[in-house]
């Protein structure tokens, strides 16, 4: 008699917090689903089920009953119910690697407060994994994965390794997570069911080495089906082939012995021949993945190093407070179909309304922060906070608020009248929002700002100064020179041209929010320059404002393929910007969107075809190879239930392809074709899904409208270009261009001297991130190796470093104290530190 394989049943619900509905409207639902899982567990029909990985929605729950919080909280501690370790699932490629930590952070903080949290890497729906990803769980102690999307691997269990190679034991839930077989409404006889499931697990059968297979039972928004109990025991007896037992998620993967397992992957699983991973979500509602990318700049790079400074060197009795509540507001944004832009359009005005709280929160922990570096530093001085782990020289940008004479080199960039000025107050000195006469926006120069600290700016020359030559900007490095249709930058001192850049490029899309929608035969079309004007010139700044033009189709016709005859013209203002001392070619558009269903890109070409990019990715810089001659319109329409390979893919800030490099502000998605990279400013579509897309063989969601996904009326862009530069100036130069100084004027009748929070020799090191912890009084610092070899820094501050010791994500303690400011990091390793100071 053969030997029986096992069939680890979990009974679980995909939870899409807001989707094609509204988060109240699904929290009714939540409500129900809850109450059905409480019902069968004291019933004892139901032994085990999985929240999806998330916590949040326990605290979704609760709000509406909270009297069923202990019952709740048995359940959790018992293992009978799971949820996190994450708050909520998120996309991956659309947040960067500090939201993923937080997230499982707060999803940590959230299950330990109601019982435990589920250990299990849990990420059954997200549109294919990041690389990163196993570096980021064994931060947590996890030492596996669960997985759906992008993965073509020859088991369904592998070990799946980081650049640092630590690894996760990784299975692959090959056939999805939705399985809706034993739910009564579907009225599956018993013969006919055995049938389903063996064909059903056959399949998987033969692509394992295990003697187990996990069978995921459950949906979107589904309860647990009626009397599973019961059906799993009439299976069981009806066959001999498989045996069913109702377990958790942490019964089957702990059975799994990594090194049983003899297939090792060192890659992005982003493959979408055996499940789609709906790409174009990296350009649905572009304006929303900006907003997040400034906010989690404003937290990551400017609030936690700030506060961490005023905190650590105790500069006010006021502790301000962690960043906690500010990166909650954020995640609560990141959900995959929440941040990807592939909801109903009352979700994502939700979205915006949630941003635009945080921003407030952020901009009043700034201020706040402000107002103490300001009672520290003496009057009529100026100072400038550098919140990068790179030195700072270049311009700053002051608001001059009184007639003081600094006796600085300065360019002024506006001025105002009868101005509200921002105010600063605490419990001691209450400051009411005062009418500024005249008020002046003026940029100044700083020079060599130390890392993580306040310094005083003097009076010094202006190194390579721009200058209008010809019409042109030059600042003695390049040279900026307006074309045709395109602009062209010229390295003075490397004697080399970079043309054609910049050229606006439209497409037609009869895609949706989940896949672009390429017709066959649509030739694109390029908007022209008609105007360029001079409107600052220097010493400090040079900005060009060129004006482009398109004429296009105002949409599509109803059989989506062909374009109206009506037409629109749009225009484009583009002010190009070039600073004092630097290569780097600043953008920002401005346009409103006048025509639907098309799809707009900038293209920059480089001087061969593009075979690989370099681009950041969570926490390493991943080398992507390329066809530069695959062409997507020779590729469909696609096949019935398969999707499309394209050339695009995501990044975090930047990219680099042959001799140049890009940066964005929330711009992530990138394109390759021929020599050319295109980075998508734009993506207008009317549907959350379609039935026919012509790179989808099928519906990704629901069939719904959606007007605001056409992204009508005002949009923008920020992004920038450099020639090539090594790894580590590419970390600088996204620091530098997403912003990471703050100035101010001090108040102060003392004498102070500079200070330094914390600052090592090694350009391979950077910081993921600086922050104060208030429980313990310390500053955490996580670092990230950008080499493939081993690295030491040693650290430096001007407080009094007592002990360093290495920690987790969780501040779990990794090793023992020591006062050793020596630190040693292996290959691309991701390390977290606990500095105390006397």
């Amino acid at each position: 008699m053969s030997k029986q394989t096992k069939v680890y049943v979990y009974i679980h619900t995909h939870w899409d917090r807001e989707w094609y509905r509204t988060f109240q409207q699904y929290r009714l639902r939540l409500i129900e689903v809850i109450d059905l899982i409480l019902d069968q567990f004291e019933k004892k029909e139901l032994e085990y089920f999985t929240l999806d990985g998330q916590s949040i929605v326990i605290e979704d729950y609760l709000e509406v009953k909270p009297q069923n919080k202990e019952k709740l909280i048995n359940y959790i501690k018992s293992g009978q119910l799971d949820i996190g370790p994450w708050m909520v699932l998120p996309d991956e490629f659309l947040v960067s690697g500090e939201s993923l930590i937080n997230n499982i952070i707060l999803g940590h903080k959230i299950s330990e407060k109601y019982g435990k949290t589920n250990k299990i890497g849990y990420i059954p729906d997200t549109f294919g994994h990041s690389i990163d990803m196993p570096m980021i769980f064994k931060q947590f102690n996890i030492d596996n994965s669960i997985m759906w999307r992008g993965v073509n691997t020859d088991n369904t269990e592998f070990n799946w390794y980081s650049m640092d190679r630590s690894y996760v034991k990784s299975y692959h839930i090959m056939k999805g997570y939705y399985t809706n077989i034993f739910e009564e409404e579907e009225n599956y006889d018993l013969e006919n069911k055995v049938k389903l499931l063996k064909e059903f697990l056959d399949e998987i059968k033969e692509k394992t080495t295990l003697d187990s297979i996990l069978l995921p039972v459950g949906g979107d928004h589904r309860p647990p089906p009626i009397n599973i109990s019961s059906q799993l025991k009439l299976l069981n007896n009806a066959q001999t082939e498989y045996l069913f037992i109702q377990s958790n998620l942490s019964q089957f993967i702990n059975n799994i012995n990594s090194k049983n397992i003899n297939e090792h992957v060192q890659k992005e699983l982003r493959d979408c021949s055996k499940t789609y991973i709906l790409p174009a979500v990296y350009s649905s509602r572009l304006y929303l993945k900006q907003y997040n990318a400034q906010l989690n700049n404003k937290i990551n790079r400017i609030i936690e190093p700030l506060t961490c400074y005023c905190n650590s060197f105790k500069l006010d009795t006021f502790q301000l407070p962690d960043s906690d509540y500010l990166w909650k507001m954020l995640i609560i944004n990141q959900p995959h179909d929440s941040i990807c832009g592939c909801s109903i359009d009352e979700v994502h005005e939700e979205m915006v309304q949630r941003y635009d709280c945080l921003e407030q929160a952020c901009n009043e922990l700034i201020n706040r922060s402000l107002f103490t570096l300001i009672k520290n530093i003496p009057e009529e001085k100026i100072a400038v906070f550098n919140s990068s782990n790179y030195p700072y020289t270049g311009p700053i940008e002051f608001t001059q608020i009184n007639d003081t004479n600094h006796n600085l080199n300065t360019q002024i960039i506006e001025e105002f009248k009868d101005r509200h000025y921002r105010y600063y107050n605490d419990l001691k000195i209450q400051l009411p929002a005062t009418i500024v006469k005249h008020q002046v926006n003026q940029l100044l120069w700083a020079d060599n700002i130390p890392p993580y600290s306040v310094k005083i700016i003097d009076s010094i020359d202006i190194p390579n100064p721009v200058k209008i030559e010809n019409n042109n900007l030059n600042n003695g490095l390049v040279e900026l020179i307006i074309e045709e249709d395109s602009v062209k930058l010229k390295d003075l001192k490397n004697n080399c041209e970079y043309a054609g850049l910049n050229q606006i490029i439209h497409r037609l899309d009869s895609g949706d929010s989940y896949n672009f929608g390429p017709i066959k035969d649509n030739n694109p079309v390029k908007a022209k320059i008609i105007e360029s004007n001079i409107v600052e010139d220097g010493p400090i700044k040079g900005t060009i404002e060129v004006l482009y033009e398109i004429e296009i189709p105002e949409k599509l016709n109803e059989d989506r393929q062909t374009p109206s005859t009506d037409t629109a013209k749009i225009l484009f203002i583009c002010d190009i910007s070039l600073y004092a001392n630097s290569k780097l070619l600043e953008f920002n558009i401005d346009w409103l969107n006048e025509a639907e269903d098309h799809i707009l890109q900038v293209k920059f070409p480089t001087d061969n075809d593009v075979y690989s990019t370099l681009v950041e990715n969570h926490f390493c810089a991943l080398e992507r190879s390329f066809d530069p001659n695959y062409n997507i319109y020779n590729h469909i329409p696609a096949e019935k239930l398969t999707e499309v390979a394209t050339n695009t893919a995501p990044m975090q800030r930047f990219v680099q392809a042959n001799n140049l490099a890009i940066f964005t502000e929330g711009l992530p998605e990138y394109e390759v074709f021929e020599n050319n990279l295109y980075v998508t400013i734009l993506r207008a579509t009317g549907y959350l899904s379609r039935d026919f897309v012509s790179t989808r063989g099928a519906y990704a969601g629901p069939d719904l409208q959606v007007p605001g996904n056409q992204c009508m009326g005002f949009n923008s862009a920020r992004y920038a270009i450099h020639p090539k530069v090594p790894l580590d100036n590419l970390y600088m130069l996204a620091e530098r261009f997403m912003g990471c100084t703050q100035v101010f004027e001090g108040e102060s009748t003392n004498t102070c001297s500079d200070k330094s929070l914390i600052s090592w020799n090694n350009p391979n090191i950077i910081a993921s991130t600086l922050k104060y912890d208030l429980c313990t009084g310390g500053i955490i610092l996580r670092l990230l190796n950008l080499s493939s070899h081993p690295q030491q820094i040693k650290l430096s501050s001007d407080l009094n470093i007592n002990t360093i010791t290495e920690i987790n994500a969780l501040k779990e303690i990794l090793s023992e104290p020591t006062e050793n400011t020596t630190i040693l990091l292996g290959p691309n390793e991701l390390k977290g530190l606990l500095i105390k100071t006397i």
